[in-house]
């Protein structure tokens, strides 16, 4: 059964990659940090409305579980992968291409065009 569904996922994540390409990554980071917003935002709520201190409480928790995660991704890694791990956590840009650069564009200027139009003016 659980053969099964490893080669079910495989499958699964071999034709999403085939269909989305370079846009699988950017996809994939979005939707988790809109469930992970969603979670933290559902774990604060008491009695219809966001309780802010377990909001907070809440993101710290998650944020924790994230660099366990992390940690634990680190451990498993080989040299290759932990050189890799270690210059994209520093913020490095040296995988980048144009291709990958061209592929995120549309999530960073969509919002860099809409969001000044929404927020509010202070004074």
């Amino acid at each position: 059964m659980a053969v099964a569904v490893i080669g079910l996922e495989a499958t699964l994540l071999s034709s999403l990659s085939n269909f989305l390409g370079y846009y699988l990554l950017a996809f994939g980071a979005f939707a988790g940090a809109g469930i992970t917003a969603m979670l933290i935002y559902q774990i604060s709520r008491h009695e219809g409305k966001p309780n802010v201190a377990t909001m907070l409480l809440a993101g710290i928790a998650i944020n924790a579980l994230a660099g366990a995660l992390t940690g634990l991704i680190t451990y498993l890694a080989n040299e290759q992968q932990l050189r890799n791990i270690t210059f994209w956590m520093l913020g490095s840009l040296g995988g980048a291409t144009w291709q990958t650069v061209t592929t995120l564009a549309p999530f960073v200027l969509i919002p860099v065009i809409l969001l000044p139009s929404s927020g509010k003016a202070f004074g």
